[in-house]
């Protein structure tokens, strides 16, 4: 089972990966964040229907937004002890 924490660090791999044209191939990148190819493909569908535009660049072999918006991802969430 995903958990929130998961898709969030793997959006913010993908991206972080994807701003410094690093990606690889899909399949490369898949095995990097550790999930299927089209696992893959759903999480860069999720980016898209954001409204980031993406390609992957088959002469420098890595994906790269197109468009005039770069998603910024983070992971806000923390655990923290009551006080």
């Amino acid at each position: 089972m995903t958990t929130l924490f998961d898709t969030v660090y793997r959006l913010e791999k993908i991206n972080k990966l994807i701003i410094n044209r690093n990606t690889g191939t899909p399949e490369e990148l898949a095995k990097t964040i550790h999930i299927s190819k089209s696992q893959l493909f759903n999480y860069l569908k999720v980016l898209t229907e954001l409204g980031v535009k993406i390609k992957f660049n088959r002469t420098a072999h890595t994906y790269e937004y197109t468009g005039k918006y770069v998603p910024e991802i983070t992971a806000p969430i923390k655990i923290v002890e009551k006080a």
